[in-house]
């Protein structure tokens, strides 16, 4: 029962250094924000249990510390990347409302002209009123 806790140290130490590898990857950082938590979590609970057996905790704490830098530098990167995100969004819904608006003005304009020129091709009727 007294190693439990330096195993669930250990496996929070690699949950946590893992996640700050994946939390290093541009692009691709934010997914490393769960196994990031998990690692905190493990290391939190290992270095609770160490610290009332009166035992070393170093490795927990050192799981711990990394797992919380790893999940800032996952919060950072799902931050930059809903950033960028919805940017990217308006400059697109932008350009594609102007350029629909520019395609809908010209193809108006032709049916206008069609329009003006059948008018002008195309001789009035008399109408001949009944008397």
């Amino acid at each position: 029962m007294r190693t439990l806790p330096k195993i669930i140290g250990v496996a929070g130490l690699v949950i946590s250094s893992f996640s700050l590898l994946l939390a290093s990857i541009p692009c691709f950082g934010y997914y490393a924000l769960a196994p990031g938590l998990i690692g905190v979590v493990a290391c939190l609970i290992a270095l609770l249990q160490l610290k009332n057996q009166q035992e070393s905790y170093v490795v927990p704490m050192t799981g711990f510390l990394i797992g919380a830098a790893a999940t800032a530098v996952a919060c950072y990167q799902y931050y930059r990347m809903q950033t960028i995100i919805g940017d990217t969004i308006d400059v697109i819904q932008n350009k594609t409302k102007e350029k629909a608006k520019e395609i809908l003005v010209r193809e108006v304009k032709e049916i206008i002209e069609d329009k003006l020129q059948d008018n002008d091709s195309i001789p009035e009727k008399k109408t001949h009123r009944a008397k």
